[in-house]
């Protein structure tokens, strides 16, 4: 968690003080404890090993933290007052009742971002929930698998990670990487606008996102601020992929309109052929808002708008550097085939004398010192959505509404969800099928039928299983691996 700390701070006790149903305990931690470790002392204190979390109720950065491997206590003064979060049981984990919704993260269109916290595991992700009446036409529905399948292909730091997609009888469930620190947009309302070391910063970090993106000859399309998150340390996440187009190379082309008028390129706005250049473009239009604090071409009439972007010269402010003017000119060309990263891609913008000096290995690990840090003591989301009210059943489908068409070959697991979780990608109702039982059988022959159906299980996934009678005690040296299928139980040698 950013910088290594030095070894006095590591030795400072400080004050935690853990509410759990009223009743209050103070522990007294070390700067950077791991949070295993302080989850082990507070279960000690309370008397309770069914704590999984502790969570503060104000803030989604301070709740991330506590989730991390280690907690940096120093970004908070005086005792810190948190509450314990007791693990619930669940039954299937591939199912969107394993998540118990916290709060409404924002909302556009058909879809809604919630804060939600695994029951068991306490661990926090974002659930981009899709209402599948609201998404009837074809384009929608494709927009929707699209970015499943693009978000299920990709990993990069500044890339928001796609753990799980469910669907249900009336939802779509995107569950996601959750990212604490709230939307560029926010912080570029507050300042009003970035010092150009400051844009650098996220500049370049974006750049990287769409570099790895275009390697994997897929064009974002819909790059603004309210798309770029920020985590915990403040390095950006870029989220939202239902823009974007796959098997987009260089020499390829689409024609989809789409995209949020103000950062459209000209050839997009005419309905004209467009490939990654239009990237290049919304990159220059997100460098001129941070430094001057709106769009270059923004009127609140959008045909206006429109117009300005497709005929109207671009007007530099006369406070920016001269090497910051000649990198917007050569992002926001109006004919794509001008525009700087056209001919020989990313690496010659990466290579413009704004960006020189930029240590891009730092940059990928994170290792450079981010302008600004999410704030621990408030929400950084809008209270326009998060104190909207919120219930146990608002992921949920609704019994009264018909159920909607299945759109089939949704679900997605990715392999760090199946290690976070230590379950096999396999259906509890398979293995019924296949085991031809209901509850663990006492009958020797149907015992055997289902230890052999365990064992096709492990070798499928490259697990090492065993199979354990539920009347003979596991060994000792055999860790539980927490799996039940239907009243069998099933045990990782490793």
């Amino acid at each position: 968690m950013g910088n290594s700390p030095n070894s006095d701070k590591c030795h400072e006790l400080r004050n935690l003080l853990i509410d759990k149903d009223g009743k209050e305990v103070l522990i007294r931690i070390k700067s950077f404890s791991r949070c295993e470790d302080i989850l082990d002392l507070v279960r000690k204190k309370l008397g309770s090993q069914s704590i999984i979390a502790l969570e503060s109720n104000v803030s989604e950065v301070l709740d991330s933290m506590l989730c991390q491997e280690v907690f940096d206590i120093d970004r908070c003064k005086g005792t810190l007052k948190l509450f314990a979060v007791e693990a619930e049981e669940v039954l299937d984990d591939l199912s969107i009742e394993a998540f118990k919704p916290i709060k409404i993260l924002g909302k556009g269109g058909a879809s809604t971002v919630v804060m939600v916290r695994k029951k068991d595991t306490g661990i926090i992700y974002a659930v981009k929930t899709i209402e599948k009446s609201l998404i009837d036409a074809d384009d929608k529905i494709n927009q929707i698998s699209t970015e499943k399948d693009i978000l299920s292909q990709l990993k990069h730091p500044f890339i928001a990670t796609l753990f799980l997609a469910l669907e249900t009888k009336q939802k779509l469930h995107l569950v996601m990487e959750f990212v604490p620190g709230g939307e560029l947009f926010f912080y570029l309302q507050n300042y009003g606008r970035f010092t150009e070391d400051q844009a650098k910063f996220y500049f370049c970090e974006v750049l990287l996102a769409l570099d790895y993106l275009h390697k994997q000859n897929i064009i974002y399309r819909d790059l603004k601020p309210e798309n770029i998150i920020l985590d915990a340390q403040g390095h950006i996440k870029i989220v939202d992929f239902g823009l974007a187009k796959q098997g987009i190379s260089r020499e390829s082309l689409s024609f989809s309109f789409c995209g949020s008028p103000e950062y459209m390129s000209p050839e997009m706005i005419t309905g004209s052929a467009h490939g990654r250049a239009v990237d290049y473009y919304s990159l220059g239009i997100l460098l001129y808002e941070m430094v001057t604090g709106l769009p270059p071409y923004y009127s609140h009439n959008r045909h206006e708008m429109k117009q300005n972007i497709t005929n109207k010269p671009l007007e530099m402010p006369d406070n920016l550097s001269k090497q910051c003017k000649s990198l917007l000119k050569g992002l926001l060309q109006k004919e794509p085939e001008n525009r700087i990263g056209y001919a020989k891609g990313i690496d010659e913008i990466k290579q413009h004398p704004w960006c020189r000096g930029s240590k891009w290995s730092k940059i990928l690990l994170k290792s450079t010192v981010p302008p600004m840090l999410p704030s621990i003591k408030s929400s950084t989301f809008s209270s326009e959505f998060t104190t909207i009210p919120i219930n146990e059943e608002f992921l949920l489908d609704e019994p009264t509404l018909k159920p909607c068409q299945n759109l089939g070959n949704f679900t997605y697991i990715s392999k760090e969800f199946k290690k976070n979780n230590k379950i096999i990608r396999k259906s509890y109702e398979t293995v019924k099928r296949k085991a031809n039982i209901e509850r663990f059988p006492s009958n020797e022959s149907k015992t055997t039928k289902a230890k052999s159906v365990i064992e096709q299980f492990s070798d499928s996934e490259g697990i090492s299983l065993s199979f354990e009678a539920e009347y003979v005690q596991p060994v000792k040296e055999i860790k539980m691996f927490e799996a039940k299928f239907f009243g069998m139980q099933v045990y990782n040698k490793k």
